[in-house]
């Protein structure tokens, strides 16, 4: 808020408020715009500062010597060690709609079914929910957000993000993947008819 409002000079902005806008600028401009921590001007870098704290989290933790742990915040999720990742049915959230076995990765998941419209951009299309799994949340965060806020829509930036990987579940519980999925994140219960590669 100080930043947005404030116009406080950038010498005066703590380095790690620096180091997030200048990923963000960064994310902004590889995903041509998809990912934006300036809409419509406003300052508001959260599709992609939650998932940073998180792995600052992370990192604290392995670095007391922890191997094994799993932190959630908000369904964005970092794993060191070997986990069994549920995503969530977003007609149903107290079901899930496919399994993941991830290790040493994180996932973020965009949609409205759990605090409704808050993404900017057009999320009224087909997909309930986009995921997006690699090695850093943050940056994770970030493209799941893009992804969300153009409904899957030019998606021909993701390859830019190698090491990164996407699942859709569309409104009527059809399941997409963006390609690469089947060697980086093998899924443990998902019905054939129910996943298609795109």
């Amino acid at each position: 808020m100080q930043i947005r409002n404030a116009g406080i000079a950038e010498p005066d902005i703590h380095p790690e408020v620096a180091a997030v806008l200048e990923r963000c600028m960064a994310l902004r401009i590889v995903s041509n715009g998809r990912f934006d921590h300036r809409p419509e001007g406003d300052l508001d870098p959260s599709g992609y500062v939650k998932g940073w704290a998180i792995e600052r989290a992370a990192a604290i933790l392995s670095d007391a010597g922890l191997t094994r742990f799993y932190i959630d915040a908000g369904g964005d999720i970092a794993v060191r060690g070997r986990w069994s990742i549920g995503i969530r049915n977003p007609l149903d959230p107290s079901r899930t709609v496919i399994g993941l076995e991830l290790t040493d990765q994180a996932i973020a998941t965009s949609g409205t079914y759990e605090r409704g419209e808050h993404i900017w951009g057009d999320s009224t299309g087909s997909l309930a929910s986009i995921s997006v799994i690699g090695p850093d949340l943050g940056t994770a965060d970030a493209i799941s957000t893009a992804l969300f806020s153009s409904q899957g829509g030019d998606t021909g930036w993701l390859e830019r993000f190698p090491g990164y990987e996407v699942i859709a579940v569309t409104n009527d519980l059809e399941i997409l993947t963006w390609a690469g999925l089947g060697t980086a994140v093998p899924p443990m219960s998902v019905p054939p008819d129910r996943c298609r590669r795109r």
